[in-house]
């Protein structure tokens, strides 16, 4: 067998082995938001089939408890994304904090076309070079689910950040059982590799729950620990134990 037609074999084999990775179901998730010890919110999330061939990715986070005599800000996430040879692309992400004295209102139009990313911050428009494979504030975490999917063990993807990108980048550092209110789950662990000075992130992603982060923990640099657990899910098909 000629040499060109091994490459041409194999290069058909990892396409084969990269479709097969089955697509996002829609689903439903809730979560509790902790501050240390003290649970201190909760987070809605939801990803819903649009008739067009596109997904709706939503996200929704309250404050409860005695935090809420104090804290009356609300903050909602919405991106609306399509699959693109196997990967995730969003097309706007909307943010909204309301509730509160600080109100904010943000939303980025992905121009894929021009190769364009349209800003508008506080009703200011501005216009950034799109890199290949930007994401926005929440579908990167959808990525993430992707290419876990996929079998990939470090990824990385430009950040949509107010007027500029945000390189994010993440490895694997191993598998976990996880206690969780669903049950056990078997989780892949994974991190967020960044500069000594930055904020940590490590989230648990369950393969039975196509790679739903069940639990996220951040560090933040003035030491402040935030961590988010999942309390149910629906839309899944089989796996852990589902509401």
């Amino acid at each position: 067998m000629k040499p060109s037609l091994i490459i041409l074999l194999l290069l058909s084999f990892a396409a084969t082995l990269a479709s097969a990775a089955p697509q996002l179901s829609g689903f439903t998730a809730s979560y509790t938001l902790s501050k240390g010890t003290l649970t201190v919110g909760e987070l809605q999330r939801s990803l819903t089939p649009l008739d067009d061939g596109k997904f709706k990715f939503e996200s929704a986070m309250h404050v409860t408890g005695l935090v809420a005599v104090f804290v009356k800000d609300e903050l909602s996430e919405s991106s609306v994304w399509s699959y693109h040879n196997e990967q995730i692309r969003p097309h706007t992400y909307t943010y909204s904090k309301t509730g509160g004295k600080k109100k904010a209102q943000l939303k980025f139009d992905f121009d894929w076309e021009n190769h364009l990313l349209k800003n508008t911050v506080a009703g200011t428009e501005w216009e950034l070079l799109l890199p290949t494979g930007a994401q926005d504030k929440i579908s990167y975490q959808l990525a993430i689910m992707r290419d876990l999917a996929l079998g990939k063990t470090e990824f990385e993807y430009p950040i949509a950040d107010k007027k500029k990108f945000k390189t994010y980048r993440f490895k694997v550092i191993g598998k976990e059982t996880l206690d969780t209110p669903l049950g056990s789950l078997e989780t892949i662990k994974v991190q967020r590799t960044m500069e000594s000075n930055a904020k940590a992130t490590v989230l648990w992603c369950a393969p039975s729950l196509q790679y739903l982060p069940v639990r996220i923990e951040q560090n933040e640099k003035d030491g402040d620990e935030f961590s988010l657990l999942i309390q149910s899910v629906t839309g899944f098909p089989a796996g852990a134990k589902l509401n």
